[in-house]
């Protein structure tokens, strides 16, 4: 059963690097529109999520998920899940009124867009960030990795729709896509956990 994610606030900190800022301050004026535009994607925001948990194993043209047909092709992922003995795909949403904001937003003001899309990236990635929390509690005496998505080296983009497919997320969360130029508001990812007692990595996958 899906728990539910709350977001309380986001790391305005983390938003600042995302927009460039090179660890300068920003001025006073620009700090209040960032904390306004906070206030709207917390309104906005709706995080869902669904994931499914595969045993894996290396084939010739990648990894493949055990009793199904997908395999994620590419040598970066092979390196990222070598050892790894299963895998948790993962998909996460903070929901389409984001988009209607930024699409008001990309007309009226610019700079308020870049803002609040710089934010929206924050907030999906601390859904993310809750959701490996809740995996770990489910996933006890397996170390993970890091997440790894979807155009991350070698692992092709374009397995974004049979990925998406394999997790049912049209149906569960109301994701039928993955942004590929932008994970600010919907996102895929997978984890790998295995028992050896070396650590393998640490996140998930946008795919």
């Amino acid at each position: 059963m899906e728990r539910l994610i709350q977001l309380d606030n986001l790391n305005r900190q983390e938003a600042l690097r995302y927009l460039g800022s090179g660890g300068q301050t920003p001025d006073d004026a620009f700090m209040a529109l960032m904390k306004d535009c906070e206030k709207t994607v917390l309104a906005q925001a709706r995080p869902r999520y669904v994931y499914r948990i595969f045993d894996i194993r290396e084939c010739e043209e990648g990894v493949c998920a055990e009793g199904t047909d997908f395999i994620l092709r590419g040598n970066s992922i092979k390196k990222h899940l070598k050892g790894c003995e299963k895998a948790a795909f993962f998909a996460a949403t903070i929901s389409d009124g984001i988009d209607r904001q930024l699409r008001i937003a990309q007309v009226s003001d610019i700079t308020k867009a870049f803002v609040m899309d710089s934010l929206a990236s924050v907030a999906v990635e601390q859904v993310c960030d809750k959701f490996e929390q809740i995996l770990k509690e489910q996933t006890q005496g397996y170390y993970q990795t890091f997440r790894f998505g979807l155009g991350y080296g070698d692992l092709p983009i374009e397995q974004q729709k049979d990925f998406v497919a394999l997790l049912n997320a049209p149906k569960q969360i109301g994701l039928s896509f993955i942004y590929a130029d932008s994970d600010k508001v919907r996102d895929g990812r997978y984890r790998a956990v295995k028992r050896t007692g070396k650590r393998c990595g640490k996140r998930l996958s946008d795919l």
